[in-house]
This record gives structure tokens, sequence and C-alpha cells, in this order.
């Protein structure tokens, strides 16, 4: 930033009058700057006397929040929450984040601002999806709720565990089959959007944290690298050979594309509908929480802040700023922005265009 009283706009950017003291202005793209050091300049001419402040630059493009923090593709907002977010999703421009409060937080301008939603359940939740005509979340209790006028209202669908030790982690759902799975290897699936519910179990019994689904397949992944598949709605499940024994958090699809990310910065994927998996380099060894994508560009966040971006269907991966040290737990993507969630009621919003930069 300039200060000065003699503007000369040339090609859309304001140039300095030569002065003593100054021999070089640089300016980045977009008026983007990646580091700043500031110099006090005096110019003198004739009865007038101005001191410039100059931004001398480095080089890059970054974002700004609202208090303009530089965050270099990702812009903090406010959530109005200070608990934790475990989860998030969306339905085109309307974005949903739940957590360890009473509240879900809700917005309806893709990203830009949030309100506070009071759901019916005081247990804490631990993941969200939207289905096509309602929200379903997961939580404590093997808790699963759903709402279908954009949380103002939660109906519980299962409560079947009596302790918050036993837990749902993560929920996935496709047409009237929703999918829930957690602790002790719990597996419950129900095929009337969620009026009836059995655990499908028959697998084993690790922590399981994740589920997803593409058209034909379910995956859910878990601890000890864990990795298992259904083809029919959840009723069988196989276990698939990860390559991995890192504690794995979040898995997503993109076709017959999966990726799985956990402990130690661990990332696998797989190109064959889950059959086969490869170990990828992240780059970091930090824990990562959760993972989405669109089309082949691919985001997983977890632990300070950390995010990792993949542009080539999950082959490589390259950390990005995210203008935060507190851990994210979700991200989610609605095909023109991604969005995470986190720690302390952390939200933060990036563009594709950015997270490419």
């Amino acid at each position: 930033m300039i200060f000065f009283n003699d503007r000369r706009a040339i090609d859309g950017r304001f140039r300095l009058p030569r002065a003593a003291g100054i021999k070089s202005v640089m300016y980045g793209e977009n008026g983007g700057f990646m580091q700043r050091k500031q110099l006090w300049t005096k110019i003198s001419g004739g009865l007038m006397s101005l001191f410039v402040l100059v931004n001398i630059i480095s080089c890059g493009n970054i974002h700004h929040d609202d208090t303009g923090t530089v965050t270099s593709g990702w812009v903090s907002k406010e959530s109005g929450t200070t608990e934790d977010l475990r989860g998030i999703a969306c339905k085109g421009n309307t974005w949903m984040a739940v957590g360890l409060g009473e509240d879900v937080i809700v917005s309806t301008n893709n990203g830009d601002t949030w309100m506070k939603k009071k759901k019916d359940t005081k247990k804490w939740l631990c993941d969200v999806v939207y289905n096509g005509t309602a929200w379903v979340a997961s939580g404590a209790g093997y808790t699963v709720t759903a709402s279908q006028d954009d949380g103002k209202t939660w109906t519980e669908k299962t409560t079947i565990g009596e302790s918050t030790e036993q837990n749902c982690k993560g929920v996935a759902c496709k047409g009237n089959t929703w999918i829930a799975v957690g602790t002790s290897g719990v597996i419950l699936v129900s095929t009337d959007n969620g009026a009836n519910w059995n655990n499908k179990n028959k697998v084993n019994y690790h922590i399981r944290e994740g589920v997803a689904y593409n058209d034909s397949t379910w995956i859910a992944v878990g601890q000890d690298g864990s990795v298992i598949a259904s083809t029919d709605n959840g009723e069988k499940w196989t276990t698939k050979s990860s390559g991995t024994t890192d504690y794995l958090l979040g898995v997503a699809c993109n076709g017959t594309t999966w990726v799985a990310v956990g402990d130690k910065g661990t990332v696998i994927v797989s190109t064959d509908n889950g059959k086969t998996w490869t170990t990828k380099s992240s780059g970091t060894g930090k824990k990562l929480f959760s993972v989405a994508c669109k089309g082949t560009t691919w985001v997983a966040v977890g632990e300070n802040g950390i995010v990792i971006v993949s542009t080539d269907n999950g082959n490589t991966w390259a950390t990005k700023p995210s203008g935060t040290e507190n851990d994210l737990y979700g991200v989610a993507c609605n095909g023109t922005a991604w969005i995470a969630a986190g720690k302390h009621g952390t939200v933060i919003v990036s563009t594709d265009t950015a997270l490419r930069q």
C-alpha cells in the first residue's frame, strides 16, 4: 500500500513520482503480495513535504481475510462459534457445519456469513452430509439425526447406543440408503431414509472413522489402516489391503478413484474402485482428518491448519498455506468454493482458482 497525494493511474495502476530515496517499487499481480517490508521515505518538493509508506514486495498472489490478514488462497470467516466444528457439507451455495456445541452453523451465501441453528439433540455431532432431501448428521451415542429445513428442526433417527462413549464417526447417503460407521466397528445401515437401522458389522471391530460411496461401492476406513468395501448397499463387507497400518480418518471418491487420508500425513489412492491401494507422498507428517475432491483436484486438511492439494487425481500433492494453525477437521467443495472447518469454530474459504495458484 502506497500513500501519496499525486496519484497517476497508468495502465490501471498507480505510480509514484520519482523522488530521492525511492529507486523502485514492485507490484504483484492483482495487487497480490507474499512478503512485505515497510520503508518510510520522505519526498520533498517546493513547499510540500510528504511521507510515503512503501511496501517492498517479493512475489505471488495472496488473498486477504476480512481483517486484512494474508492467507494465500484461503479467507478466514467469522463462524459465530468457538466450539470445535467436526464436519461440513453443502447443497449448492448453502453450507452446514456440525460439531461439539449445541448448535450447527449454516451459511446460505457460499460461506461468506454464518448463522447458528439450535439442534434438538445436545449430543455432539461428528459428520454431516446432504442426501438430496435432508441434512443427515452422525455423532455421540450412535446418534443419526436429520433436518429437512436447513437446520431449523431436527429429527433423531437412531439412538441405539446407551453411552456417549460409543459414537458414529462418519455418515454417507445414497438415496434412501444411509450408512453410519463408528466405534466398536459399528456399521449401521438404513434402507428407508433412517426409519429403521441394522448393525451390519461382520468383518472386525476396528474403529471406523469415515465412509463414502460412488455409483456402485461403499468404502469405510479406520483403525490400523482398515479399508472395507460393500457393493450391495452395506449388506456384506469385504476387507481390502490398504498397504498401511496407519490410522485412516477420511475417505472420498471421484468415479472409480478413491483417496483415503490419516495419521502421519498418510495418503493412499485407489484407481480401480477400491480393489487395490497405493501409498502416495503427501509432503507432510501431520495428521490428515478429511479429504474432498472436485474432478481431478483433491484437497486434504488436518493438524495445525495443514492443507495439501493434488491437481492430478491424487498422484502428487503440494502444501498450501491456510492462514490458520488450528486443526481442520472437515473439508468440502460445491464446485465453486472449498470450505474447511475445524478447531475453535475455525472456518476458511477458498476458490478453485486460488487453490491452483
